[in-house]
């Protein structure tokens, strides 16, 4: 199916791998080829990697191929594109099977005039990080991050969805002593993206490399251009080395001089001039990212374990205008987002702990737990705790003084109707009274010469008297009650029955 004598002739409908039924080849690179393919019995469409055959027939290669291949399949991105298979085949050689993906890498789309909006280019570029986050913390370095590596997909919402293709493909690359066996413009073409250390020794690099593919790759794809040129690798080498990077804002007016200080860090000369993860890198280039791309970001940051950064003022809106434009004035500094404070339990009703006291404070009891985040809520609240203890006080204060003032008039007023003192002597016997409608009790001690009832204004119960008919006490209301009449005067009789004396009503 091609004329290039380095990549395998396949036939369509010819079944691959005993299991796969060939379609057509999607592309050719410089280390393998890809073909479309349908699965023979679950019927979904895949896309099968073979290592194009002078490659094949390394040993190491091959068995890079193939590790490098199972390291990925553990990446767990969505950015990334899944491994479903790899292996050997006979007559093909290495192969892995990965998800089929609609569209096209971003390269393919700077070769067609298309000019990425800023906020889009960020968008990409941190979805890209998120991927390499997972590899990063997983011991992987891409060491081949550029344009055509970077898939430009649809999710199922619509929106644009990068994946990093090719993890690890790069090594077998870059540790191939045999550089006849790569084509010049390969090298070329992945030498733009190469940190200085990288083309020193592709051994000796980090994950630093990665994030200096990175920003070349946002400086192309906002300028259809890259930092360093040269018609030779050596040339690009030196200058990579040596000379100053080509300003991003020579060939774009609407980047400020704050994004373009950004992006130059990616692709700093020395690794520990660069950001140290791509959690550093996605953090500086929020200010001019869509607002969507605000959770990426975190996610980013928990990844790679980096501490949480305040998210600077976004730009409202996904291909919105970044700063720095003429017109536009980035808003303040948004602030950071608001924590709920934790309601332990219980709360609402919720299941309490055994033991508590009931007593205020004790959280083991249920209650309804009041809450605020904020120190202007709380001290609302206890304004207004404190505003109606007050008023209860003093409603329960009013009252139990009307109460008490009704009680001494009633008691006042009944011992001057009767011409008696307030108090009785101290030397009468008391006993218990019944209760007020029930009739007088014949008392035991004798009697006196003229005496009255006598009613006590604090005590709870009733007395009887030698000589005096007790009386039932007034009620409590506001006014003093009503003078009650004079009791009937009594005479002592003897009662044959009993045996004894007794106070009868006078005849």
């Amino acid at each position: 199916m091609s004329d290039d004598p380095d990549v395998p002739t396949i036939v369509p409908g010819s079944i691959l791998l005993e299991r796969y039924r060939a379609d057509r080849v999607i592309g050719v690179g410089g280390m393998g080829v890809v073909v479309g393919a349908t699965h023979t019995t679950l019927g979904n469409y895949v896309a099968i990697k073979f290592l194009l055959p002078k490659f094949a027939t390394s040993n190491e290669a091959a068995q890079r191929f193939i590790r490098e291949a199972k390291a990925a399949s553990k990446i767990q991105s969505e950015h990334v594109a899944r491994v479903l298979d790899t292996g050997s085949s006979p007559d093909l050689g290495p192969f892995i099977v990965m998800e089929y993906l609609e569209g096209g890498d971003l390269s393919r789309h700077l070769k067609g005039g298309h000019v990425f909006a800023v906020a889009e280019a960020i968008d990409f570029i941190i979805q890209a990080c998120e991927a390499l986050a997972h590899a990063h913390t997983s011991g992987i370095v891409h060491r081949d991050v550029k344009p055509a590596n970077l898939f430009l997909g649809t999710r199922g919402d619509g929106l644009p969805i990068v994946k990093v293709l090719d993890f690890g493909i790069s090594k077998v690359v870059e540790d191939s002593n045999d550089m006849a066996m790569t084509k010049t413009t390969a090298i070329l073409g992945s030498g733009y993206y190469m940190s200085p250390e990288q083309m020193r020794s592709s051994k000796n690099v980090d994950h630093r490399t990665d994030i200096y593919g990175l920003g070349v790759t946002l400086y192309e794809l906002l300028t259809r251009t890259v930092p360093f040129q040269a018609d030779t690798f050596a040339d690009l080498a030196i200058k990579v080395a040596v000379d100053p990077p080509d300003p991003i804002t020579r060939h774009r007016n609407d980047v400020s001089a704050e994004l373009a200080a950004a992006i130059e860090r990616a692709y700093a000369k020395k690794p520990e001039h660069r950001y140290q993860n791509v959690a550093e890198l996605a953090v500086s280039l929020a200010p001019w990212a869509a607002v969507e791309t605000l959770p990426i970001i975190e996610s980013i940051q928990r990844i790679c374990g980096s501490p949480h950064a305040r998210m600077p003022s976004m730009a409202p809106g996904r291909g919105s205008l970044p700063p720095g434009m003429a017109g536009y004035s980035p808003p303040a500094a948004l602030p950071p987002p608001a924590r709920l404070p934790s309601i332990p339990p219980p709360y609402l009703g919720g299941p309490a702990s055994v033991g508590g006291s009931g007593r205020p404070g004790d959280v083991s009891q249920p209650a309804l737990a009041l809450t605020t985040g904020t120190p202007k809520g709380r001290t609302m609240i206890g304004a207004a705790l404190a505003l109606a203890t007050i008023v209860g006080v003093g409603i329960g204060a009013g009252l139990y003084v009307r109460t008490r003032s009704a009680e001494r008039e009633g008691a006042a007023s009944s011992a001057s109707s009767n011409g008696l003192a307030a108090e009785p002597p101290p030397d009468v016997s008391v006993e218990p009274a019944t209760t007020a409608d029930a009739p007088p009790p014949v008392p035991s001690a004798e009697p006196a010469a003229s005496a009255s009832a006598v009613p006590s204004a604090s005590s709870a119960p009733s007395a009887t008297v030698a000589g005096v008919v007790p009386r039932a006490r007034p009620p409590r209301t506001a006014a003093p009650s009503a003078a009650p009449p004079a009791p009937p005067k009594l005479c002592e009789a003897f009662n044959p029955e009993k045996g004894l004396r007794e106070l009868v009503p006078c005849p």
